[in-house]
């Protein structure tokens, strides 16, 4: 029936973990048209806190992979995000050409990104993910999800 289809994992896929960090988990995979379109759709939710977008790179894309992740940067201007992650060179690619109102980091890895998480993210923040299978963003939900003692460092 229709009423039980679920999204598969991974795929705007709303995830409450154990430490009350909420994410839209949308990266099963990753490409320009899919990552605009998840980036508008996250702009759009409601959220009591800030917008997190992390957004990591979008694998196999050939010649223009550079130009393509760029052209993400440029596609955010008039969305509604407060910080903008972007996890590896050619994420960076992306907050290098993201409008000058969203802040922007470029971190290296996953690890870091959870690192950053754990002490800014406060429980009313809403953190959408991004990026190809390749990337391994759901170690970013394992990590607040097996880790019961994170649940004091967020504020609210």
């Amino acid at each position: 029936k229709i009423e039980k289809l679920q999204e598969p994992p991974g795929r705007m896929e709303y995830v409450e973990t154990k430490s009350r960090l909420v994410f839209i988990n949308d990266a099963y995979n990753a490409n320009p048209v899919s990552t605009r379109a998840g980036l508008a759709a996250f702009s759009k939710m409601p959220c009591a806190g800030r917008k997190i977008a992390i957004v990591g790179s979008m694998l196999e894309l050939g010649d223009e992979h550079i130009a393509l992740h760029r052209q993400i940067g440029h596609s955010l201007d008039g969305l509604d995000l407060d910080t903008l992650i972007c996890v590896g060179e050619l994420a960076a690619e992306v907050g290098d050409n993201a409008p000058s109102n969203i802040k922007v980091l470029k971190l290296s890895s996953v690890s870091d990104a959870c690192n950053w998480l754990y002490s800014n993210a406060l429980v009313d923040d809403l953190v959408y993910l991004k990026a190809s299978r390749g990337e391994a963003f759901e170690d970013i939900i394992a990590y607040f999800q097996s880790n019961q003692n994170l649940e004091k460092c967020f504020i609210g």
